[in-house]
């Protein structure tokens, strides 16, 4: 125990030894250093320090008008207004040509019918002059097997729950056309796949048709001649067209306008 209190009281007296120091350098730190100035230096002095006072400059008012070299005004005017005769006149339908300098739209393409007449409706009720056309897209040869139409739509329901009951799915009832009343069973794009339907369906005791389809889309353009009405050009960029896209084309370009 002797030895351990010995022990403590040595590490007591290094940590206040250097606590100390430690304090000496921070203190020092603290303590600004004189700078040392050059004896060459000039010093400033105030003028009433000064032993003999300076002489006063005087500065005559046209040198220093001279020295600004300020411009003549109604020169400046002057060359102000001869490069303002020099601009081309502009006039207001110039202006309105640079604004909008294509008065033929395009809408397009569009797949969906509806809109494409829904827009055509619009432009038509403000009398904006407008056309139609379309590009038909043929698709990949495919196969449409149906049963052939029943003599009434009872007899079609029938032939429908009796299907069902059989465990036969994706069916369609046909409501209208020449093949009203007949049971659609799927369009098929491989032989094979048409062969597994049939198959499953004479199984059954069902003789189905089948013909080859091909299914064409539809992509409609919307063709537009402005008015120079400003309210129509208005409802043309924030109105209910400008939800569909739209290009400026040349009108020389669109026949029937």
């Amino acid at each position: 125990m002797k030895w351990l209190f010995i022990l403590l009281l040595l590490i007591n007296v290094i940590y206040l030894g250097w606590e100390v120091d430690r304090g000496t350098k921070i203190e020092r730190m603290k303590t600004p250093e004189a700078i040392n100035i050059s004896s060459n230096a000039s010093k400033l002095q105030l003028i009433s320090e000064l032993q003999i006072p300076p002489v006063n400059r005087v500065i005559d008012i046209n040198e220093q008008v001279n020295l600004l070299d300020i411009p003549d005004p109604a020169a400046e005017l002057t060359e102000n207004e001869e490069l303002v005769a020099k601009l081309p006149d502009i006039l207001l339908n110039q202006t309105n040509e640079i604004i909008l300098p294509d008065k033929c739209f395009r809408y397009g393409p569009i797949p969906d019918e509806s809109i494409v007449r829904g827009l055509s409706d619009w432009f038509r009720s403000r009398n904006i002059t407008e056309r139609i056309h379309y590009n038909e897209e043929q698709s990949s040869q495919m196969f449409w097997v149906y049963l052939a139409p029943q003599q009434t739509k009872e007899n079609a329901l029938a032939v429908i729950q009796e299907m069902e009951n059989k465990g036969i799915g994706d069916f369609r009832l046909i409501n209208r056309g020449d093949l009203e009343n007949a049971i659609s069973l799927g369009l098929y794009s491989s032989q094979e796949a048409v062969n597994n339907r049939l198959k499953e369906l004479n199984n059954k005791g069902y003789v189905p048709v089948v013909v080859p389809y091909s299914d064409v889309s539809r992509l409609y353009w919307l063709d537009i001649k402005m008015t120079d009405s400003v309210i129509a050009k208005n409802e043309l960029f924030n109105g209910f067209p400008a939800r569909y896209e739209s290009v400026p084309i040349n009108c020389n370009n669109i026949s029937n306008l």
